[in-house]
């Protein structure tokens, strides 16, 4: 029993006022204040005319601290405020009546109403206690030696039969009140469950919703970087490409949704060189004019697989028409002016920035200050001249900066460390050239390698240095065919994971790798090789060969 008691006590404590219900109950309070308020003027009027003393005076309080609770509740939010407010009213005002039967005793009937409204509108505990008050008051007014004092106000049957009055309402009240009180909890606390459920699932929801959001982004980034790849000379184009259109984009105020819709279309503009014939895409001479057209059709292609993606129609336009003209001279359409996509004038001027900006196998990339006038040159012709404007103000404050060097084969700057594939192709050429010349598939010499450094940078016009891998079987150590593969690959993997800075390598003969790069201090060479060393040792899988390493330079 006791312990039912605690637990009710317990409940009692925690208030039912929050989040809407609150809001709910102050209006409520601001509603009773005023009624309090006008209630209390309309008794202190009538206490005037009929001339009551301080009577009067009492019930102008009431409607002062009636309209004072309103103001607490409405303006300054504040329950505590109005529940004291409250409180001293019922204790002094009504006790103050109930001991001088102001009104003949009819004032004494208001208590009546305490229960309810304070355990209603207030709070439970607080109306139990003054219910409590109000009904020891009452005994002690009809059972007591004050009963004689109170004959002179209220008959006989009043003070004998009003406590066990007050007492059943009381009872009634507190007990509605008490389980109006812990229902509202129970449904409070059904409620918070239900909204942690549904904000736990919403979490787990986003989560999926972001992952496969990320996962498509993914692969859409892959896709782009396969796209590239078919291009040797091309790498991280797409990227670039995506990453200057959402520079461009941010300036014109796009919202972040905006954003990546454009940045998906941007990585995809290229994709219809999946269907372009690699010896033509990748061809070192001038293409002819079938050729060409070949190349042209790349995005006709790329507008063709996207068209049928709801998703992706954006990106299907810009695959199929970044290649038209402000002025109306390009292909595959003729299109012209704003009827050219806004999405699809913003990556064509990136994509010719880009592809002005890198290197060919037939010319090396064009200088920015060419590359601005050639932009400047062609605003109005090729490209959207407002759009052309933002995009020269971002060349010039230097925004393109950070973007320029991702994912390019080598960097434009004449010390960088990435080697471009033109660079390797070349490679390939003079070691082809001298094998055919000499009838010889391996057995290359220092002498033959730095031969071909020297061709090659009359070719390309570059100043190398060359990294010499050569894989030998350890002294006394006998090993297989499948062994000796198996080590091949395992060094060709270890040189693949560092190909953002070196850029690819050449086989020569069997046993050796070369690894062309730009002349760069010694600490940054040897860096390269360790990591190169690193990866190949945590891969093989025999202790019969070993790497052995040794750098080339180019003779004047």
């Amino acid at each position: 029993m006791f312990s039912a008691i605690k637990k009710i006590w317990i409940l009692l404590g925690r208030s039912i006022y929050t989040g809407d219900r609150l809001r709910k109950n102050m209006l409520a309070i601001t509603f009773l204040g005023c009624v309090i308020a006008m209630v209390g003027t309309g008794m202190t009027i009538i206490n005037i005319v009929q001339d009551k003393g301080l009577v009067t005076v009492t019930t102008a309080v009431i409607a002062v601290l009636g309209l004072t609770a309103a103001f607490c509740s409405y303006f300054l939010n504040n329950r505590n405020v109005c529940i004291w407010i409250a409180v001293y009213v019922s204790v002094f005002i009504f006790t103050y009546y109930a001991v001088l039967g102001v009104n003949e005793g009819f004032a004494i009937l208001w208590t009546m109403l305490v229960p309810v409204v304070f355990c209603y509108f207030l709070s439970v505990k607080y109306g139990l206690f003054l219910s409590l008050y109000y009904e020891i008051l009452f005994i002690v007014m009809g059972y007591s030696p004050l009963r004689a004092e109170m004959l002179n106000y209220y008959t006989e049957t009043f003070l004998n039969r009003f406590p066990l009055l007050f007492l059943c309402s009381m009872i009634l009240n507190s007990t509605a009140m008490i389980q109006y009180h812990i229902s509202t909890l129970f449904q409070i606390d059904h409620e918070n469950t239900l909204n942690e459920e549904v904000e736990k699932q919403t979490v787990l929801a986003e989560q999926k919703a972001n992952a496969v959001e990320k996962l498509s982004f993914q692969m859409i980034e892959a896709l782009a970087t396969s796209i590239d790849a078919k291009d040797r000379y091309t790498n991280g184009h797409s990227y670039r490409v995506a990453q200057y259109a959402v520079m461009m984009a941010r300036q014109l105020g796009y919202s972040d949704k905006e954003l990546k819709i454009l940045k998906q279309e941007g990585l995809l503009h290229d994709i219809g060189k999946i269907g372009v014939p690699d010896v033509v895409l990748n061809k070192s001479g001038k293409l002819t004019d079938e050729e060409y057209f070949v190349v042209q059709s790349h995005t006709s292609i790329g507008g063709d697989i996207l068209q049928h993606l709801e998703d992706f129609q954006g990106a299907a336009d810009v695959a199929r028409y970044h290649h038209e003209r402000f002025d109306g001279k390009g292909y595959p359409s003729g299109l012209s002016g704003k009827c050219i996509p806004e999405h699809v004038r913003i990556v064509s001027i990136a994509d010719a920035y880009d592809a002005m900006y890198s290197d060919r196998i037939y010319r090396k990339g064009m200088d920015k200050k060419v590359i601005r006038d050639e932009i400047l040159t062609y605003r109005g012709k090729q490209f959207d001249p407002e759009l052309t404007d933002i995009f020269l103000k971002l060349f010039d404050e230097g925004k393109l900066t950070a973007i320029d060097a991702y994912g390019r084969a080598f960097p434009i700057a004449e010390n960088g460390v990435r080697i471009k594939n033109m660079i390797t192709a070349a490679v390939e050429d003079e070691i082809r050239i001298i094998s055919e010349g000499s009838g010889e598939d391996a057995g290359f010499d220092d002498e033959k390698i730095t031969t071909i450094l020297n061709h090659v940078k009359e070719r390309c016009r570059r100043d190398l240095m060359m990294i010499v891998l050569k894989v030998s079987g350890r002294d006394g150590c006998s090993y297989s065919k499948d062994q000796l593969d198996d080590t091949i690959n395992a060094i060709e993997y270890a040189v693949g994971r560092i190909y953002s800075v070196t850029g690819g390598y050449v086989h020569c003969g069997q046993d050796l790798l070369l690894l062309p790069l730009y002349r760069m201090p010694d600490k940054e060479v040897k860096e390269i090789i360790r990591k190169i060393y690193l990866e190949f040792y945590r891969l093989a899988n025999s202790n019969a060969f070993e790497i052995t390493n040794h750098v080339l330079g180019v003779k004047d």
